[in-house]
């Protein structure tokens, strides 16, 4: 009785997810090809991103950390150092591994692509009042939690 109980929690769950998924994907513009109008796809936009966030990192660390798969990532990252947009090093304590640190063009596109983002997101909460920007921000965090993502 319990696990039928647990099975029926889970199908609603599964539904809610979705529910959401298909409201916030769209609403956020995720669903283009390219992220918010720019040259690069979403997933792209979120290597770049860990590449400033991380200041200096392996492909490893970027594979891992957002789940691409490893020849995708490498794709990527080859189409953006053809770009400009970063630099691999050798390691000091392992001449095998190359350390990705962004160039100032790749600095200044990613932190051009954030902006671009807080803007967007601006526009989607401006409407809100304070009360329910306080209750959106505690059911993201929630989530967050809940799921073992992010911070």
């Amino acid at each position: 009785m319990l696990s039928e109980r647990s099975t029926i929690k889970s199908e609603n769950t599964v539904e809610v997810i979705r529910e959401f998924n298909r409201m916030y994907l769209p609403a956020m513009d995720l669903l283009n090809s390219r992220y918010l109008d720019s040259s690069l796809s979403n997933a792209e936009t979120r290597v770049l991103y860990e590449l400033h966030e991380r200041k200096c990192c392996t492909q490893s660390q970027i594979v891992s950390g957002l789940h691409l798969d490893k020849s995708y990532a490498s794709r990527i990252l080859h189409r953006f150092g053809k770009e400009g947009l970063f630099v691999a090093e050798p390691s000091e304590t392992d001449r095998r591994v190359q350390l990705l640190r962004l160039t100032e063009k790749g600095r200044k596109t990613a932190e051009a692509l954030i902006e671009l983002t807080n803007r967007r997101i601006r526009e989607q909460i401006q409407g809100l009042t304070n009360t329910q920007q306080i209750r959106l921000q505690q059911a993201m965090t929630d989530i967050m939690q809940i799921l073992g993502k992010e911070k």
